[in-house]
């Protein structure tokens, strides 16, 4: 656990996303849409070439992850791949 900006000591993550819609046509465009998603729910995002770091509380965090999962899959097949770390790095480090 690390102490979240408000002080309270709450389970914390740090979950590296990689979204793969597989379909013809807008495939930038739903991997942008589903990492707006995830910001628009105030969720902590770094957003990379290849995937995007997101991290925060555990159950917003995962919900946020959901939200944007299903509404970006509910238009085409789509692989969403992540790895998920319990405790945060020092600043500016990456996931190992």
């Amino acid at each position: 656990m690390w102490r979240n900006p408000g002080g309270v000591n709450q389970l914390q993550v740090m979950v590296e996303v990689s979204l793969y819609p597989m379909c013809d046509g807008e495939v930038l465009e739903r991997i942008v849409r589903f990492v707006d998603i995830i910001e628009k729910k105030g969720i902590d995002v770094d957003r990379g070439c290849m995937s995007a770091i997101v991290t925060g509380e555990t159950a917003h965090v995962f919900d946020a992850i959901r939200e944007a999962y299903e509404r970006v899959a509910a238009e085409c097949r789509t692989a969403l791949m992540m790895k998920v770390v319990n405790s945060k790095p020092e600043q500016g480090k990456r996931l190992p």
